[in-house]
């Protein structure tokens, strides 16, 4: 896949569909997103790696007030990134995306990924 390209949208139900979540985003011009400088501030960890974003129309069935925008102001979009710390963690954004397997190609592919990425890392646990 490139930036800009789409997955997920002819899927029924919807990837992003139901109910989301993200990261707060500064711009999504021409596909490409980029992860605001206050994310921190938001609750998104230090090194949030942003692999893809869905934006929220204005028909989206509710863009709440976020950390720095009142109701239905900013960039409202579901996020999918990956972040490691003392252990790697994947979120899609979306409630919707085990239902969306075996419907879009790249949706699988990018599961198939991700698995074989965790389940590259070590297993042992962690010195206390």
């Amino acid at each position: 896949m490139r930036n800009g390209d789409e997955f997920g949208r002819d899927t029924s139900p919807p990837l992003v569909g139901y109910e989301c979540d993200g990261a707060p985003l500064d711009a999504f011009d021409n596909g490409i997103a980029t992860l605001s400088k206050e994310a921190a501030r938001c609750g998104t960890p230090p090194g949030f790696q942003l692999l893809a974003a869905a934006p929220l129309g204005s028909g989206w069935q509710e863009r709440p007030p976020r950390e720095m925008h009142k109701a239905g102001e900013g960039i409202h979009a579901a996020t999918m990134g990956i972040h490691t710390r003392h252990g790697t963690v994947f979120t899609a954004g979306t409630t919707d995306w085990a239902q969306t397997l075996g419907q879009d190609a790249r949706v699988d592919r990018i599961t198939r990924n991700v698995v074989a990425q965790l389940s590259s890392h070590s297993t042992r646990p962690a010195n206390r």
